[in-house]
């Protein structure tokens, strides 16, 4: 009985000196013995969350999926924007592309694409502007800037139309063809607008340049 008594009173006796430790320890060093909001609401940098990306630029969230984030396009599918005189050559046929999309075959750099592209979602103004000045002036391009008030201005200019361009219609509009932009706006007004995001093949290079 009395060895017992003996081990529970050892036990006991080394609880009180590891507690009598403990203590001295965290006063002799300044540190919180008994947890507090403050001590708690701490945390380690290392567990901390990661601060949320920052969002991306037009042109790098919308459109270099196809036209690459070095603007070279992918081969027979998407045409390259870098030395494309479809971007470089006028301001405005950029931003109608990217207001109403295209169809069909275009040269781009000596290369024949046959592509639907459709009109990338929810761009304003401003993010379209500073999309294709983006492209504009990137990528070995060396063109001017585009602001929001051009991109209105061409907005304005489309008089209802909802479908795709063709290059042919882009062209006519390029060179100042008599009739070109009311005719191309007028006779588009009422087609019906097509609705594929598909690429169609592009056809090897041929001895033309655009």
């Amino acid at each position: 009985m009395m060895d017992q008594k003996s081990r529970l009173i050892a036990r006991l006796g080394g609880v009180l000196v590891g507690v009598a430790a403990f203590v001295g320890v965290n006063v002799a060093t300044g540190r919180t013995i008994l947890p507090s909001v403050a001590s708690v609401s701490r945390i380690d940098p290392a567990f901390a969350p990661s601060p949320p990306e920052p969002p991306k630029p037009p042109y790098q969230a919308l459109c270099s999926a196809c036209h690459q984030a070095d603007g070279q396009g992918l081969p027979y599918v998407f045409p390259p924007l870098a030395g494309s005189a479809w971007l470089t050559s006028d301001p405005e046929t950029p931003i109608r592309i990217v207001l109403l999309g295209l169809s069909g075959e275009i040269l781009v750099n000596g290369t024949t694409f046959n592509l639907v592209m459709p009109p990338p979602p929810v761009m304003d103004d401003a993010q379209i502007a500073e999309a294709i000045t983006y492209a504009r002036t990137n990528f070995g391009n060396n063109a001017s800037a585009v602001d929001a008030e051009l991109v209105k201005k061409v907005r304005d200019s489309l008089g209802g139309r909802a479908t795709l361009w063709t290059a042919a219609e882009l062209t006519a509009l390029r060179t100042g063809a008599p009739g070109g932009a009311g005719a191309a706006n007028s006779a588009a007004a009422a087609a019906p607008a097509r609705n594929t995001h598909e690429p169609r093949r592009a056809r090897r290079p041929t001895p033309s340049t655009q």
